[in-house]
């Protein structure tokens, strides 16, 4: 049941890394086995597909993001500023676990991030507005 496009990397247990170019989809899986010990290919690989495929999913609309908002200076030891093209609704800041760090609204059209407490790595900073989305990556030295 996957895509004929699909590319597959299959390991122990379960553990599976789907690539399909046609959708714009990678699908990784992680845990435990579904059915007991296996080395690779398993019946849950067609399973899974079962239930992907019956997935109702609608991607976002992305904005243009190199138009949108600048942020300086990137990568950082403390503050970051954002500077934007026009006013936005809302902004959260995601850590590489997907965790929510920071969220807030925006009064005008800069905001400045304090990340001088936060551990050094990537970060995601996600701007909203009505139909928009943008994502900005975040370097903490």
């Amino acid at each position: 049941d996957a895509p004929k496009d699909m590319f597959a990397a299959l390991g122990k247990n379960d553990q599976k890394l789907y690539v399909i170019p046609s959708q714009n989809m990678i699908v990784v899986r992680m845990g435990d086995a579904a059915d007991g010990p296996v080395p690779a290919l398993s019946q849950f690989d067609n399973d899974l597909w079962k239930w992907i495929n019956r997935l109702a999913c609608t991607p976002g609309k992305v904005a243009d993001f190199t138009n949108f908002a600048q942020l300086y200076p990137n990568p950082t030891n403390g503050i970051v500023n954002v500077s934007l093209i026009k006013p936005i609704a809302n902004w959260s800041l995601i850590d590489a676990f997907g965790r929510t760090i920071e969220k807030g609204g925006f009064t005008s059209e800069l905001l400045n991030l304090d990340l001088s407490t936060f551990d050094a790595g990537a970060y995601t900073l996600i701007l909203q507005e009505k139909e928009q989305t943008v994502y900005k990556k975040i370097i903490k030295n």
